[in-house]
């Protein structure tokens, strides 16, 4: 450990003395400052689009402005670093001491690793110091929950990405050709499928571009649990590539023992990264059947004809201690003069679980569920039978099953989610 400490602490002295990193430095502080500063100003001035005025947004904002700079400017700082060693006359000195490819590299690799994260850190300091001075009750956690979430996995992968093709292609010059097509082919096909109800795009946006991350002041991240996994995802592949160019580097070949080491480690992030994958293949799938199963129940179920819901009233707890999301709606239903219904067909989600189903004197009213759809059995109300307006009120609660969705959304649908595609 001693041995890595000393390639990185060597390493972090000589990424400070390039002009590279500065300016990552210049456009890593920059960017977001000048984003926060006009966020302060539209505040002040009560402009701007709503999710301005979250608090939240000065920490989205500013880790992905960061997010695109880190992102260009690590190609340089991480590139073939060997040819660095020759250039400062020093590869004969790393050459003659009793190094290992495995303390070298991953001391190169913790070198430059190191410096960038203490920048993102005094990015944060800055701009969340900024919003304190203007803003007396900035939330702190935001910050460093996103530095966790988007910035740390996204240098993690592409950092051991960079020092794994330089390993290959020896090459800076090709090595920057094909990180920076690899960056932008990521970013066009993520951006072309961010909208699609299919979430396995999402697995290629390494540097969190697109993927939604913007916490609710409320409720956090929405669908916390593939976001987690997909940084999971990308610490461990770049694990398994710096692994690799542990044995691939072109230096002195090392013991077998590192070699064993380098490649049981290589194996144990590949295979949890096979893993992930897998899960979320899977969950792909499973989502699709889902979609298919809707699609059939819904061509099954005849709807109900001549009903419109004139008015509805909702009751909201948020967060109970029983329950996340606690509900009664009170529907007003207008219905067509002389026509006789035996059953009211709606929608609710499936991890929505339905306490009661009244009609407007307090009748219990049957009921049946079928995936997303109700089928509600009023063939003992008279009211609901005979009237032409009517109330029924519905009391459920429980926590929304994702996987249910969008599922009228379609995927040649293209832009944002609204009522009308989704």
């Amino acid at each position: 450990m001693s041995k890595i400490a000393a390639v990185a602490k060597y390493e972090s002295k000589m990424l400070l003395r390039t002009w590279k990193f500065w300016i990552l430095a210049i456009l890593g502080m920059a960017l977001p400052i000048m984003m926060n500063i006009a966020i302060v100003i539209l505040r002040k001035l009560d402009e701007g689009p709503g999710e301005f005025h979250l608090e939240s947004t000065s920490a989205y904002l500013l880790f992905y402005f960061y997010s695109y700079a880190q992102a260009i400017v690590i190609i340089f700082l991480a590139s073939d670093f060997q040819e660095k060693d020759k250039k400062a006359k020093i590869i004969e000195v790393m050459s003659t001491r009793p190094v290992s490819n495995i303390q070298y590299v991953f001391g190169k690799y913790l070198g430059i690793m190191i410096p960038v994260i203490v920048l993102a850190l005094i990015v944060i300091f800055l701009s969340f110091l900024l919003n304190l001075i203007v803003n007396h009750n900035i939330i702190i956690m935001p910050y460093f929950f996103l530095l966790l979430l988007m910035n740390i996995p996204a240098l993690v992968f592409i950092t051991a990405f960079i020092i794994f093709i330089s390993s290959v292609v020896r090459n800076s010059a090709v090595v920057f050709i094909i990180i920076l097509g690899y960056m932008f082919l990521i970013i066009s096909v993520v951006r072309e499928h961010a909208w699609s109800v299919d979430k396995l795009y999402l697995l290629l946006d390494y540097g969190c571009f697109l993927l939604p991350m913007f916490p609710s002041d409320m409720v956090g991240l929405v669908n916390i649990k593939f976001i987690a996994l997909q940084r999971i995802l990308f610490v461990c592949l770049g694990m398994f590539f710096i692994s690799i160019s542990v044995i691939m580097y072109p230096r002195l070949k090392q013991s077998r023992f590192s070699t064993i080491i380098s490649s049981l480690i290589g194996i144990f992030f590949i295979f949890i990264s096979l893993s992930i994958i897998y899960h979320f293949v899977q969950e792909e799938f499973n989502r699709r059947e889902i979609f298919k199963n809707e699609i059939s129940l819904g061509k099954e179920i005849t709807n109900t004809s001549g009903l419109k819901i004139k008015h509805y009233d909702l009751l909201v707890n948020l967060f109970t201690d029983e329950e996340p999301l606690k509900v009664r709606a009170d529907i007003t239903i207008e219905k067509e003069k002389n026509a006789d219904i035996n059953k009211i067909i709606m929608s609710l989600n499936p991890g929505l679980k339905i306490n009661r189903i009244t009609d407007h004197y307090n009748k219990k009213l049957k009921y049946e569920r079928k995936g997303s759809n109700i089928i509600i059995h009023t063939d003992n109300s008279e009211p609901v039978r005979k009237e032409n307006f009517f109330k029924i009120s519905i009391s459920y609660a429980g926590k929304i099953d994702e996987k249910y969705n969008f599922i009228n959304r379609k995927k040649e649908d293209k832009g944002e989610v609204n009522k009308y595609n989704g």
